[in-house]
């Protein structure tokens, strides 16, 4: 597992089984230069400016000091995603200004199976694009065991041939920024104009979180099958707007 690790200090850390990159808050990256690690910490204290060469990673976290990330490299290993899931009316152009929104474009395709849930993700940021082939297997309505391996292009055409006929490609617009320390993904969908889905990771479904002022939530859609991915594809576009309110 490959993971970065980004302070206004200095920091000097090893994982058994990690493989740990160090930058500080005011070394310049982009996309192309972050795609390679699997998870990214924002260590406290950290500046603006780490917010701005970090945010639209994939699996970005902000924690409060070195001493926590013994806890999280742990949990990364277990591959247990916990994510809670709003409907939301999407937000004006402002809102994304404000809160240095960084937004990609996704294309998911889901796989035939025998078991979990199986895509392949097309992630384009700017001009780097990354490939994941992702198997889920969900736990709860809020839990869900993954399997996540970066692909080359050639191989993501290659699974593509496997796809679900029964499903559409899923596609969106991510934004994601950070609000008080928790990283927040806005996924805007090609198939509604008004609403849009808000989602965060944590440790637990009881964990506590406080989103934006401007946020309008329609409703809490976590435990609502109809609104996870895979669920999304397999809607004919004329009946989301009458089966999903």
């Amino acid at each position: 597992m490959n993971i970065a690790l980004i302070s206004d200090n200095k920091i000097q850390y090893s994982f058994q089984g990690c493989d740990i990159t160090c930058y500080t808050s005011a070394q310049e990256v982009k996309p192309k230069d972050w795609v390679c690690y699997d998870a990214a910490f924002l260590v406290h204290p950290f500046s603006e400016k780490a917010l701005d060469f970090w945010t639209g990673h994939p699996h970005l976290r902000c924690i409060d000091g070195i001493n926590a990330l013994d806890n999280e490299i742990d949990y990364l290993f277990t591959g247990i995603e916990c994510e809670i899931k709003l409907l939301i009316k999407i937000p004006n152009e402002s809102f994304f200004k404000k809160y240095r929104a960084f937004k990609c474009e996704i294309e998911q395709v889901y796989l035939k199976g025998d078991g979990g849930s199986h895509r392949v993700r097309k992630r384009t940021m700017g001009d780097t694009v990354n490939y994941v082939e992702t198997v889920k297997m969900r736990i709860s309505s809020a839990v869900s065991k993954e399997y996540e391996n970066t692909i080359s292009e050639y191989e993501y055409n290659e699974l593509l041939k496997r796809s679900d006929k029964t499903k559409h490609p899923i596609y969106k617009s991510r934004y994601c920024f950070i609000y008080k320390r928790q990283y927040y993904e806005l996924d805007i969908y090609d198939f509604w104009s008004d609403r849009a889905t808000l989602e965060l990771e944590m440790k637990s479904e009881n964990e506590s979180y406080e989103l934006p002022p401007e946020i309008e939530v329609i409703k809490d859609v976590t435990d609502d099958k109809r609104y996870k991915n895979n669920k999304l594809a397999g809607i004919n576009y004329e009946d989301y707007n009458t089966e999903l309110l």
